[in-house]
């Protein structure tokens, strides 16, 4: 058949396929529901009930039941200003004052961390010593930190007009009056874990002089050069009036005798205090504060590792575990 002709089937078909539009048809609703709810919000895909009933072709119910939905407003973000808890200075007014530093206000006691400190004007000398071990043959060798500690006790206990002296833990010795008797070495005998040994102290030389006046003419502003050696000096003497009881880290002391707080990696923490000689217009001062700091445990190395690494190491490791160990080890602090 050309294409130029319809055959009746066809005719009647395209007839058919018109609807027909009746005043009350669900169409003519239809559109009119969707024109009312157009100015609200929509998603714009489909839910599943929709897309399945969309495929039958055949379906008799209403396509206004299908396409109306529960619409919601979507939720909208929604920006604040940035407020600042300082309120404007435009809105503070200035807090009403006496004249002339009057007594109209109450006076009020303020608690601080700060503890003023009497000091002498005196002057200190500064020696250069030296302690060191006698081995047999007379082998001379450096004492430890320990032993240079109880040597320089010793002598200010048994050494006869021993001067007042306080040690700065290296090689510098710090005292009001002046070494001139030490011209010869003095010998002391100490017992170390059950051995006898024999050490040897002298004073080598005259350092310096430093004047702790400085410091007061550092506060009257009188010069502009900051008295750090003086500072370092009594700070020193600090540290070794409470050498015993505490354990010094620079300006922190740490209680000795203090059971640590496990850290469960072969560490504990341990409470102390910061204090520094600080100097102000009303005369210098001592500030105390807090402080913190991890200590090892006395554990041996195994049982120390196996907690560090959180690992038994006592079942084995392999090669590269090792040198990983290794390195980590090294680094330790």
């Amino acid at each position: 058949m050309s294409k130029g002709r319809k055959s009746r089937a066809d005719l009647n078909s395209a007839t058919s396929s018109k609807p027909s539009i009746e005043p009350n048809s669900p169409q003519k609703d239809l559109s009119t529901s969707q024109a009312t709810a157009s100015g609200r919000s929509q998603s714009e895909f489909p839910t599943p009930v929709e897309a399945m009933a969309n495929l039958s072709m055949q379906s008799t119910e209403s396509k206004q039941d299908k396409n109306v939905r529960s619409q919601t407003e979507p939720q909208k973000k929604r920006r604040y200003g940035v407020y600042s808890v300082v309120p404007d200075s435009a809105v503070l007014k200035p807090i009403s004052r006496p004249d002339d530093q009057g007594t109209i206000g109450k006076a009020i006691e303020i608690y601080t961390n700060h503890f003023p400190v009497s000091i002498d004007d005196a002057i200190i000398n500064q020696y250069d010593m030296e302690i060191v071990m006698v081995r047999e043959g007379r082998k001379l060798c450096p004492a430890k930190k320990d032993e240079r500690w109880e040597v320089l006790q010793k002598l200010s206990k048994h050494e006869k007009n021993f001067p007042i002296v306080w040690y700065d833990q290296g090689k510098h010795l710090y005292t009001k009056e002046l070494l001139t008797d030490f011209t010869t070495a003095r010998r002391v005998k100490l017992t170390i874990n059950n051995e006898e040994k024999i050490f040897e102290f002298k004073v080598l030389n005259l350092v310096r002089q430093e004047k702790i006046g400085n410091i007061f003419d550092f506060i009257r502003e009188k010069t502009a050069i900051r008295p750090r050696d003086p500072i370092r000096i009594i700070e020193t003497l600090f540290k070794q009036s409470v050498h015993n009881e505490y354990v010094c880290i620079r300006n922190k002391y740490y209680d000795r005798c203090q059971k640590l707080t496990d850290l469960g990696d072969g560490r504990g923490l341990a409470s102390g205090f910061h204090q520094a000689l600080c100097l102000t217009r009303g005369g210098p001062t001592i500030n105390v504060n807090l402080a913190f700091t991890c200590f090892y445990q006395p554990l041996n190395f195994v049982e120390f590792a196996c907690r560090y690494l959180r690992q038994d190491i006592r079942q084995g490791v392999n090669k590269a575990e090792l040198e990983g160990m290794e390195e980590l080890f090294w680094n330790l602090p």
